[in-house]
């Protein structure tokens, strides 16, 4: 009787609050960015953020994060950082533009859209394998989840397919490429400096990197709690790849936040965990190979044109439980299905044709990140707020 009592109090000062927030102006150079993931300040919403402040324009820039990644300093200064759902709301609510790279979570508020908000959501997944809200229940959710949203940003031909066919998104998709994947290219503002995330990553380690070369293994989570496909044998792997270049690597996991596994007992000299580290672009572009499975993020990393392997166990299952939009072996990945496979793929691999596979790859699947889509979104918004430029 008490919890009732309780919840309904809490309901009614949640409509009470709600109708409160109703009745304020929207601020027009209030921009909130949203990333509503563990890592903090990072995807697309970063570095969208990043060019804005480049503009040094009189935008009020708000970010959604949990306490933890507030506390973490890799946020710029101008950047008002809100860790409270209930000012979160109010920020929500006043906001000219809001920027998500996955849903919003209004629905249980019942916020209404203002005349002159937009918001905008630019996904995280880019030329992604895996298969989303196939389901027609997964699909009415994504359609419910995504209705504030006014315009999707994509990065190529196949991704806006996927918004319209998979996410049922019937407005506005402007293909201008993933602001995140603009680190990726030398020419652009910014390609970070690898001294500086070296750094960075020997601070969250509390050690030294000494002057290895960095192999990244990231994979994606399972909806079905298991992790008996993560079975690569990381001393192997170590060893092949010493024996392949002739250097010596460090081995860098860093696996999904979703994913339970105990690392405790596989960490050494030269294989570290970076699971929490904030930066997933940043350490691409710092790391000399990667291995995935089906993450988006190797789809990411291919832009810089580096090596990178698939190491996957459980593709019949993994294609049985969740399944594939194209086929694996249609990538330009070597695939690796087991430990047995690491030498053959690994000592095997000709870079040459790898590259010649990726090109091949992005001009199929119409790919048009090129190192400016940051300058490109940031247009878009200006141009659709303030009608200031033309794209």
């Amino acid at each position: 009787m008490k919890f009732g009592l309780l919840f309904f109090i809490y309901n009614f000062v949640i409509k009470i609050y709600v109708f409160f927030l109703s009745l304020l102006k929207v601020k027009k150079n209030r921009i909130l960015l949203h990333q509503p993931f563990k890592y903090g300040y990072d995807c697309n919403p970063k570095y969208i953020a990043e060019e804005i402040l480049r503009r040094n324009k009189n935008y009020q820039l708000i970010w959604a994060t949990r306490v933890n990644m507030a506390k973490n300093g890799d946020f710029p200064a101008k950047i008002r950082l809100v860790t409270n759902k209930f000012i979160l709301l109010y920020y929500f609510s006043t906001s000219v533009c809001c920027i998500s790279n996955s849903y919003l979570g209004l629905s249980n508020y019942n916020l209404k859209k203002k005349k002159g908000q937009t918001f905008i959501n630019t996904w995280h997944g880019s030329l992604g394998i895996k298969r989303i809200g196939e389901t027609e229940e997964n699909r009415l959710y994504n359609k419910k989840m995504l209705d504030w949203v006014d315009i999707f940003i994509s990065n190529s031909d196949f991704e806006s397919e996927v918004y319209r066919k998979s996410l049922l998104f019937e407005k506005t998709i402007y293909e201008l490429g993933h602001p995140r994947n603009d680190v990726f290219f030398v020419d652009s503002y910014y390609n970070p400096d690898r001294s500086k995330i070296k750094v960075a990553v020997e601070n969250f380690l509390n050690r030294k990197i000494d002057n290895k070369k960095l192999i990244l293994y990231a994979p994606t989570f399972r909806e079905i709690d298991r992790t008996d496909c993560f079975n690569l044998d990381y001393n192997l792997l170590l060893d092949v790849l010493k024996k392949k270049y002739n250097e010596d690597f460090l081995l860098a996991l860093k696996f999904h936040p979703r994913t339970k596994i105990n690392l405790k007992n596989v960490l050494g000299n030269n294989i570290v965990d970076l699971t929490r580290y904030p930066d997933m672009q940043g350490l691409m572009v710092y790391s000399d190979i990667m291995i995935s499975d089906y993450s988006s993020c190797i789809f990411d990393y291919m832009l810089s044109k580096k090596p990178a392997f698939i190491y996957a166990s459980d593709i019949e299952k993994y294609n049985n439980e969740r399944g594939f939009f194209y086929p694996l072996e249609t990538t330009p990945f070597p695939i690796i299905t087991n430990n047995n496979e690491l030498s053959e793929k690994i000592l095997g691999f000709d870079y040459n044709i790898y590259k010649k596979n990726v090109e091949e790859f992005l001009k199929e699947k119409g790919c048009i990140d090129d190192g400016r889509s940051s300058e490109r979104v940031v247009d878009l918004i200006e141009t659709s707020l303030w009608g200031e430029y033309e794209i």
